[in-house]
């Protein structure tokens, strides 16, 4: 049981240390201001908000919209016994995956090339769509590929940072050739479809999270230790 304890104090240990580190960038983010596009210089770290542009998007597998990041999941319907042997209906995962290019974010005071790779992205969700049996799972490549059992049910989920919608950027400024782009740096680097304040809102309720699962993990894994040497 001793083992048992020093795991779980050390599982506490290592969700503090992510609930100090969730907490620094929280507190980078507060103290950086949402800036014009047209002051940007490199080398910095700055928060920006404004519209994608692309002029070559991806589009959505399912949906078919126009995007510059997707991620999708499908999951076919399948039978299982439960434990009293009755048949149920559950979703079984059949193929998920993503996609992302890089953009222009135009705001009122110019534009500026997002560099996405290494991005954190978070993308709105686009809902669930189902696919009855003997439909077809639509003309893309990905469709192509599971028309063949396309008489079972699926269900399709996407999220992504669709064309021409506002969208919030916190990264690093940085030269590339003859233009200032923004990419990865020594700080994160968020893409994101919510505001400035909901991000930064969203960094705290997770730092405190881990900070609560660290403490419960420290003082349950001593208890657990201490115990031990008493039975």
């Amino acid at each position: 049981m001793i083992w048992i304890g020093i795991i779980i104090l050390l599982f506490g240990g290592l969700f503090i240390y992510i609930s100090q580190r969730k907490k620094q960038s929280q507190s980078k983010l507060a103290k950086t201001e949402v800036r014009p596009v047209k002051e940007i210089k490199p080398g910095e770290t700055v928060e920006l908000e404004g519209k994608i542009e692309a002029s070559h998007p991806l589009q959505t597998p399912f949906s078919k919209q126009d995007c510059v990041y997707y991620e999708y999941e499908l999951e076919k319907e399948v039978e299982k016994e439960d434990k009293e042997g009755r048949v149920v209906h559950d979703w079984e995962r059949v193929k998920s995956g993503h996609e992302r290019i890089n953009f222009n974010l135009r705001d009122g005071t110019g534009s500026i090339k997002i560099i996405s790779e290494k991005a954190k992205i978070e993308a709105r969700d686009l809902g669930e769509k189902f696919i009855g049996r003997g439909e077809p799972l639509g003309d893309s490549t990905l469709g192509k590929i599971f028309d063949f059992i396309a008489n079972d049910k699926y269900r399709t989920e996407e999220k992504a940072l669709l064309n021409g919608t506002r969208t919030y950027i916190y990264g690093q400024a940085m030269k590339d050739k003859d233009e200032v782009v923004i990419k990865k740096g020594n700080n994160d680097f968020i893409i994101s479809y919510r505001s400035e304040e909901e991000v930064e809102k969203s960094m705290a309720k997770k730092a405190m999270i881990f900070k609560v699962l660290g403490f419960i993990g420290i003082i349950g894994g001593v208890v657990l230790a201490v115990y031990s040497f008493f039975i």
